[in-house]
């Protein structure tokens, strides 16, 4: 040791010693600064941006299938309350319809169908969920389990 007040430096095992310019390099572009106003400076997080973008889509996608839910479902009680049959109600419609209403209309039946699937397929997993936190709050580890995982 070349000086007394030298010692081991204990750190954690995740910790990095890495220079501040290493750090800007591992960013990689993350964010980029737009300028300042009122003292602040004003950054555009293209991780942040990239999951506002996924959000927004899915909501869109999640409104545009509920609203054709319900779309159809006020044209089919609609009919029904003016005295036609299922089948009546949806003859009666696709008659008035030209092509391109047609094919809009499959596509927003294709958009509810994918809502009524997922709203199902939500419940069941909520209805499984709770069996299973009933049934099965902790899970058993053996000790055949607990080996493997530390030879590992």
């Amino acid at each position: 040791m070349d000086h007394p007040n030298q010692n081991t430096m204990l750190l954690p095992a995740s910790y990095a010693v890495i220079s501040e310019e290493e750090m800007t390099y591992l960013d990689g572009g993350q964010s980029i600064y737009l300028g300042s106003a009122f003292n602040h400076d004003i950054y555009f997080n293209t991780d942040q941006f990239a999951t506002f973008c996924q959000n927004a889509a899915i909501n869109l996608f999640v409104l545009m299938s509920n609203y054709s839910f319900w779309y159809i479902a006020g044209r089919v009680q609609s009919g029904l309350s003016n005295g036609l049959s299922l089948s009546g109600t949806f003859y009666h419609t696709w008659d008035k319809m030209n092509t391109w209403s047609r094919i809009a209309s499959v596509g927003v039946a294709g958009l509810a169908g994918v809502y009524v699937y997922s709203q199902v397929m939500n419940v069941i997993r909520t209805v499984t969920s709770i069996y299973d936190q009933i049934v099965n709050p902790m899970p058993s580890f053996d000790a055949a389990q607990a080996e493997e995982t530390a030879a590992a």
